[in-house]
């Protein structure tokens, strides 16, 4: 038996009570991340619920060691916060010195990411040249065109099926 046993069950509860009100993705990561800061909190012998602020710090100092970006690791401290807020527990987050430590962590590895260039014709054309006429690219040229013209998100993007496609003949097609 575990000290985390409680927690994970608290993980499993809030995971269900809060299903249908999130967005699929954000509740895969408040679960992944919290199972992560659980092991953490197993390996050193310490609650992951409530987590006390010194405990939240030192982890927060274990991910920066790691290759992990700032980004990487804020989403983990705000997946923590996320499980204490949904069970009306103390966030753990708001103390100070996890507030330093996550300022310690931003001169550390930076706090903004790069962002990526959108597509314009030109990289569009390099892309559909870059495909061959095997099966897999024509798929890929097929998916680049419409992720193009519908500024699709990725996970609306891969939900498309094929009763989505509406073909009409009077369109002409990219060679």
């Amino acid at each position: 038996m575990s000290i985390n046993d409680t927690a994970k069950e608290i993980l499993i509860k809030t995971v269900k009570k809060i299903e249908g009100a999130y967005a699929p993705s954000t509740i895969r990561a408040y679960r992944s991340n919290f199972e992560v800061f659980i092991k953490y909190c197993d390996e050193n012998n310490v609650t992951a619920i409530p987590a006390h602020p010194e405990n939240v710090a030192q982890y927060i100092r274990r991910l920066s060691d790691g290759h992990l970006k700032s980004s990487s690791i804020k989403i983990a401290v705000a997946s923590i916060a996320a499980i204490h807020n949904l069970n009306s527990l103390n966030d753990p987050t708001h103390h100070p010195d996890v507030k330093i430590e996550m300022r310690r962590m931003y001169r550390a590895l930076g706090r903004y990411a790069r962002q990526a260039y959108g597509i314009n014709k030109d990289l569009l054309h390099k892309m559909v040249e870059a495909t061959d006429n095997s099966l897999r690219g024509i798929r890929d040229k097929a998916i680049i065109l419409v992720a193009y013209d519908s500024l699709c998100r990725r996970s609306e993007l891969v939900s498309l099926g094929i009763e989505d496609v509406l073909i009409d003949k009077k369109i002409k097609v990219l060679n």
